[in-house]
């Protein structure tokens, strides 16, 4: 060129690898702006130098490993184009921000760029979840904003046969609330609640049958056979008082301690059917039921009349209603026969004839009219042998 002329390129126009504009030339290759002069009044040796918008490196980081670095010119905006970060703890990716400890991205990382830059992955935000055991914590999680925390360890126990039945905030509570491990929006210290068991006895009188353990407000199951009386008596169920009669629905209900409980029966009585002072048999009635008598009818040595039965031995009438009927303690009956009475018939002195008539019946003389030495008519009978009258009754 010559001396004092302006110099022009004629060659083809310098491209920047990473998109940056021409700018024009500068004898200092590393200048970030075009001099103007450059070109102009040459008056010694130069070498001139294509100078581009300026660039700068923005780096990108999930914690302290480096995902992907980009040059970008000056002013424009970046765009990270590698995998989605991921967070250990499932956090959804918010954005970047120039603050690692940021808990919001900063919408305006990525745009005019303007100087080098290191960019950190930004996630949902995270509080920590401690899961107590009885004495120690069993575990850990950090769980992102508004997420449920899940425990994953092994299901606690508490040295007992207690069962395990969730989590609380509070750690002297006995009744389990789930949803505090949901919508975690803070630090939360949760404890693991369990339900004790209690031992229910099963009693046969003093006979231990059984001995079960039943958490804490559960019922109560006997599996065992069922349990049978001495006396023969009805099983009815169970009942906390050992004397009771009567069995207890609620004896194995809502256990909330240990509880003993104990075979109640229906009693069976006993009914001793005699024939004077001899038994004839027994049966075992049960309590409130009435008896039967199944034997052969009773008879006695006057061949009198079997009428039933009566508690009073001395009884000359029947009673079965009351004497079997409604049994509620043991009962001796007594077979009751319709007594006879011997009726003579006498003719003076002289015994004609005599019949066995059933009390309350009317006697029959079936023999011919008796006659006397004097001939006179036969007009009945008397109990007066003297009297001169017959007596119809």
């Amino acid at each position: 060129v010559p001396i004092g002329t302006n110099v022009t390129f004629a060659g083809t126009i310098p491209t920047d690898p990473d998109g940056a504009e021409f700018l024009g030339w500068n004898t200092n290759q590393y200048a970030t702006t075009a001099d103007s002069n450059a070109l102009t009044n040459i008056t010694a040796n130069k070498d001139l130098y294509a100078i581009f918008e300026q660039k700068f490196t923005v780096r990108f980081y999930n914690g302290s490993d480096l995902l992907q670095s980009k040059i970008v010119v000056t002013g424009h905006n970046v765009a990270f184009t590698g995998t989605t970060p991921t967070d250990p703890d499932g956090a959804a990716l918010l954005g970047w921000n120039t603050n690692p400890n940021a808990i919001v991205q900063d919408d305006n990382a990525l745009t005019n760029i303007t100087e080098n830059k290191d960019l950190y992955a930004i996630f949902e935000q995270k509080y920590r979840v401690r899961f107590y055991g009885v004495s120690s914590i069993l575990e850990t999680k950090m769980v992102p904003t508004g997420h449920n925390a899940v425990y994953t360890g092994e299901t606690p126990t508490d040295g007992t046969d207690s069962v395990f039945k969730g989590w609380n905030t509070n750690p002297t509570t006995t009744v389990a609330d789930n949803t505090v491990l949901n919508n975690i929006t803070a630090d939360k210290d949760v404890y693991a609640i369990f339900n004790p068991k209690f031992t229910v006895k099963f009693y046969n009188g003093s006979t231990l049958l059984d001995e079960i353990r039943v958490e804490n407000g559960t019922n109560a199951a006997y599996t065992g056979e069922t349990p049978v009386d001495a006396n023969e008596g009805i099983f009815l169920g169970w009942n906390t008082n050992s004397t009771a009669t009567t069995a207890n629905a609620n004896a194995l209900t809502n256990v909330t301690a240990n509880r003993d409980v104990y075979a109640i029966f229906k009693p069976k009585f006993t009914v001793s059917f005699y024939n004077g002072s001899t038994l004839i048999t027994s049966v075992k009635v049960e309590e409130g039921a009435n008896a039967t008598y199944s034997g052969s009818t009773p008879t006695n040595a006057n061949n009198e009349r079997f009428l039933g039965w009566n508690t009073d031995p001395d009884a000359t009438v029947a009673d079965n209603q009351a004497a079997l009927n409604n049994v509620t303690a043991d009962r001796d009956v007594y077979a009751i026969f319709m007594p006879k009475y011997t009726v003579r018939f006498y003719n003076g002195s002289t015994l004609i004839t005599s019949t066995s008539v059933e009390s309350g019946s009317d006697a029959t003389y079936t023999g011919s009219n008796p006659t006397n030495a004097n001939n006179e008519e036969f007009l009945g009978w008397n109990t007066n042998q003297y009297a001169t009258t017959a007596d119809s009754n």
